[in-house]
């Protein structure tokens, strides 16, 4: 499959993998926050809050492998693969058992609160203990997703996730609805699902590179030294974002209380799922990059940036902008008087993804080319500079969930434009070009869709859902005409029309085979 066309398919393959996972996070959240409360909710995001800084962490081994497992599969060596994916694999195990053995030590730290029942701290004790046997069983088998994405499989982590994550979801949901759920049941079939995941990644690895094997007789020194510079180099931007995402999450917890961390943690689950749907459209862009870098074609790199960028932040203001007037009528319902308060957190959070969504594909193409340096201190400064601030918010102006949000998120987000300017620098674009292209010109014909919808609330209410649908949808389908007048360049519409001429033929011909 030709790159580009790759590019388009993983694409589209994360967007259907998120559309998934957001109507099930919709779903779910309610039922679960009506079983345990905004408190027990927290206390279940505070037990999982160390999976996903480990995650976090070990994603350096990740952006490793997307480096350089690419120019591996380009080189005439068949070892090579092998031996970064065992290398990186053994990382994963490393961090898997630090992470546990952090867990261990916080236990009491993490989950004390006067708020929580005695019961509920029981509860949470033991999904915590789960949680550290699954840091040193389950946990590295989440290397498996990354060798696929590496090799730009994302289709295949799209139909094995997908499933998994569905078939936990329903589960969830019946249990929880019929008055049986737990924090301790939440968390193990959250961990389940993503080892399930994992080993399904595993296998689907095999079939697409049979070449790749484990084997520790491959690692070596050099493989360990350079999969070990990169990681260490990466690990400075790694340290900033768990500042700014699960170190803000546990200031939170232990500063303001579990209930206050259950209220951003729900409402925070829009702004999770936005981010993770720009990241699943963005993060195949690294190892793309780091696979033109190593043919050299520097022209293509340049041009799939900017497109890259243009449509991360079409679908950012479809997601952020649009249905800005639905987003206080959709909280009422989809969580009622569950949560108090959340109308204007909802609001920091939509309008701070713009900053955010800019630089995305920018730090993945950085990462790409392996200007891991410029990346890490970026991420650092954000991440450390936007918690600092918003502790400081906290303990000398005020105790109020929001204005720390606003702190910590106007800091780190704004981060994003520097990571654009760096990849502009990077490539050879103009920056003024790039900001009118990915960020001014989308803009303003998301406004013109927003006014849309904003003008049918007006007319028809919010108080239901089929009048958020009508409004919304409205304003979207407004956004996708403007976008298609006026919002592609001829070249953009050419590479679109041609992968859908050839996809279309691909299946065409199949059918007619069969």
């Amino acid at each position: 499959m030709r790159q580009a066309d790759r590019i388009i398919f993983n694409t589209i393959s994360n967007y259907a993998l998120t559309i998934l996972t957001m109507a099930t996070q919709l779903v779910m959240v309610p039922v679960v926050i009506g079983k345990l409360g905004a408190a027990g909710y927290g206390l279940a995001n505070m037990v999982l809050a160390p999976q996903g800084f480990v995650e976090v962490i070990s994603s350096v081994f990740a952006r490793s492998m997307h480096r350089y497992i690419p120019q591996d599969l380009a080189s005439n060596d068949p070892e090579r693969v092998s031996r970064t994916m065992t290398t990186a694999m053994l990382g994963y195990v490393v961090v898997g058992v630090l992470g546990a053995l952090g867990v261990w030590l916080a236990f009491d730290w993490l989950l004390s609160d006067a708020q929580v029942t005695a019961e509920l701290a029981a509860d949470g004790r033991t999904a915590m203990w789960i949680l550290v046997v699954w840091l040193v069983v389950g946990f590295p088998l989440w290397g498996y997703r990354k060798g696929l994405e590496a090799v730009q499989r994302y289709d295949l982590i799209g139909y094995s996730h997908g499933a998994i994550t569905l078939a936990r979801t329903v589960l969830v949901i019946v249990v929880f609805a019929s008055g049986h759920g737990s924090a301790t049941f939440f968390v193990a079939t959250h961990l389940l699902a993503l080892s399930a995941s994992s080993l399904l990644c595993r296998w689907t690895l095999q079939r697409a590179v049979p070449a790749m094997k484990e084997s520790l007789r491959l690692v070596n020194r050099q493989s360990v030294a350079l999969i070990g510079a990169f990681a260490g180099a990466a690990l400075v931007g790694v340290f900033g974002e768990v500042c700014g995402s699960y170190g803000f999450r546990i200031f939170i917890g232990t500063g303001l209380g579990l209930k206050a961390l259950g209220v951003l943690a729900a409402v925070g689950t829009i702004q999770q799922t936005i981010a993770r749907f720009i990241d699943e459209l963005t993060n195949a862009f690294s190892p793309a990059i780091s696979a033109l870098d190593a043919r050299g074609a520097g022209e293509q790199v340049a041009k799939l940036m900017l497109t890259g960028t243009k449509a991360s932040m079409i679908a950012c203001f479809s997601m952020c902008v649009v249905p800005l007037a639905a987003a206080a009528p959709f909280l009422h319902l989809w969580l009622g008087n569950r949560i108090e308060g959340g109308e204007n957190l909802l609001y920091v959070f939509l309008l701070l993804m713009i900053p955010f969504c800019v630089g995305m594909t920018p730090t993945y193409v950085l990462f790409g080319l392996g200007r891991v340096t410029t990346t890490g201190t970026v991420m650092l400064l954000r991440g450390v500079g936007g918690l600092l601030i918003a502790l400081a918010y906290v303990h000398w102006v005020s105790r109020d969930l929001v204005g720390a949000t606003l702190c910590m998120l106007g800091v780190q987000n704004s981060g994003g434009v520097l990571m654009l300017l760096s990849a502009c620098r990077a490539v050879g674009v103009r920056m003024s070009h790039a900001l009118y292209e990915v960020l001014m010109k989308p803009f303003a014909l998301a406004a013109i869709a927003s006014a849309v919808t904003w003008l049918l609330i007006r007319q028809v209410g919010g108080d239901r859902w089929w009048k958020l649908f009508v409004s919304v949808g409205a304003g979207e389908a407004v956004l996708v005409l403007l976008v298609l007048a006026v919002g592609l360049g001829v070249e953009e519409r050419v590479r679109i029309q041609s992968f859908f001429h050839r996809a279309w033929a691909r299946v065409a011909g199949g059918g007619a085979a069969s």
